[in-house]
């Protein structure tokens, strides 16, 4: 004898019942869609709005990663099922673009899982105009809509809210970057939005963007701090408050591969940093700014046991005034991902002497140190020279691949944002904390970056050799570069 469960009708309003209590479950099943997880983490807080009053979210994503179908096409319809008299504001840079997405959110409102329910959606006037009304909010009679949408340029005169929806409030980078445009989406904020949501206390605002430039929309909206900011990076940054709590450098959606993302980042590293990233960076700002490093500067001898310990080393010895020094610093991470860095050389050689110098610095810190030394100039001859007396040393050959000096450099201004890199107050520390604090990354500068080159070979090492590494690592470590 079959269970009630084993017949079409009772699978069919279980789904139902499913869909109807988790926005996550509505999603999948009206879209056809298995959700990746950032995108589950992301519905169940936006569920919490159906009984939460008063939220003010800044929600950051990738381009073409989904979020609208859930955030604009789907969050909608799930509440109007949900709640038949709540009004839902849509606003995006215009009145077409909104229209579009609240169309798709009444057909989401129509799907057989929630037509065919105990509590189905009963649309009986919609126009553009006017919005879309359900039949419990037409008989209230107060002309205000279960959805519309509106235009930034356009406002949403004598409609109040109890859900404002703000979908990417720039339609591309340029008038983002625009003061001009600019002040006119601050404007629609403070003289059309804020003042009807003040006058209701309870209503919730969730506002959906790519991050362009540092006085844009959500850069002046966090400044109040009245916001709670859910940013998704394409690559993990090592941010702690990231909520899918990936691994740095680990990718967000399978939709965009991770070297693809390399080569974005390669093109256009500011563009790369606040669309996919979610914090872009000012015109001429430093990438490193000393409130990362805020407490984070060691005693030599309080460093706790590490290992593996890799030495990465940038050999120069052109006879040029602006030329970098060879340099060399030790790198390891911790079992939190915190990346310390200590011994920290650096000196202006004349051919011949490079070998000698990197000799009896192996000779003197042994045989437990992997060293990986950036494949030009006068590497051939360290290389052969350690390996013959028995040190272990890879040649790590920096190209097109890895990117510019600004794009590796990125592995090592994500930790330091996050407040993860520890530094050794031993050798030419200073020199490496000067260095960072004045580079760019324009080669037309030449920028002294030989202690930062001595960093980031180690961190292209271990991004090209995951595998190989991981293997030597021991469980939970982090290998930060490895995915970047």
């Amino acid at each position: 004898m079959s269970s009630n469960l084993e017949k079409p009708f009772f699978r069919h309003q279980l789904k139902t019942s499913m869909a109807r209590e988790s926005l996550a479950s509505f999603v999948e099943l009206t879209s056809g869609f298995r959700l990746h997880p950032w995108q589950k983490i992301l519905c169940d807080r936006l569920q919490r709005l159906s009984s939460e009053k008063g939220q003010r979210l800044l929600i950051s994503a990738p381009p073409q990663v989904g979020k609208s179908q859930i955030v604009s096409k789907r969050f909608p319809a799930w509440l109007v099922w949900r709640n038949k008299t709540i009004r839902i504001i849509l606003a995006a840079y215009n009145k077409t673009h909104s229209g579009g997405l609240i169309d798709s959110a009444k057909a989401a409102a129509l799907h057989e899982v929630v037509a065919s329910s105990f509590d189905p959606i009963l649309w009986v006037k919609s126009n553009d105009d006017d919005g879309t009304f359900s039949c419990e909010r037409m008989a209230l009679n107060d002309a205000q809509p279960s959805l519309i949408g509106v235009g930034l340029d356009s406002g949403f005169t004598g409609k109040n809210a109890d859900l404002l929806l703000i979908d990417d409030p720039y339609p591309n980078a340029e008038d983002a970057r625009s003061e001009g445009h600019n002040r006119k989406v601050r404007s629609f904020w403070e003289e059309t939005a804020e003042p009807r949501l003040m006058a209701n206390p309870d209503s919730n605002v969730v506002v959906m963007f790519h991050r362009y430039h540092e006085n844009d929309i959500a850069g002046y909206l966090m400044k109040k701090g009245e916001w709670e900011v859910i940013t998704f990076p394409a690559l993990a940054d090592g941010d702690p408050y990231d909520p899918t709590e990936r691994r740095l450098g680990e990718t967000l959606s399978p939709f965009h591969s991770r070297d693809w993302l390399l080569k974005k980042q390669a093109e256009d590293p500011k563009t790369f940093a606040g669309q996919f990233q979610g914090k872009p960076l000012a015109e001429g700002e430093r990438l490193f700014e000393p409130w990362m490093f805020e407490e984070r500067f060691v005693d030599p001898m309080k460093v706790p046991p590490l290992s593996p310990w890799f030495r990465g080393v940038d050999t120069a010895y052109e006879e040029k005034a602006y030329s970098d020094h060879s340099a060399t610093v030790r790198c390891a991470f911790d079992s939190a991902g915190n990346l310390w860095l200590r011994g920290f050389e650096s000196k202006k050689l004349q051919p011949g002497q490079m070998v000698e110098w990197m000799e009896a610095l192996a000779e003197r810190e042994g045989r437990s140190i992997q060293w990986v030394v950036e494949k030009h100039n006068a590497e051939f001859a360290v290389i052969d020279r350690l390996r013959r007396l028995g040190f272990s040393v890879i040649g790590q050959k920096i190209g097109a691949a890895e990117g510019s000096k600004l794009q590796r450099a990125f592995v090592l201004h994500d930790l330091a944002y996050a407040k993860k890199v520890f530094v050794v107050q031993e050798g030419a520390w200073q020199d490496f904390m000067a260095q960072l604090f004045g580079f760019t990354g324009d080669p037309r500068l030449k920028e002294k970056d030989d202690l930062i080159d001595a960093v980031t070979v180690v961190t292209t090492y271990l991004r090209e050799t995951q595998s190989t590494v991981e293997a030597k690592l021991p469980p939970n470590r982090f290998l930060m570069a490895a995915q970047l």
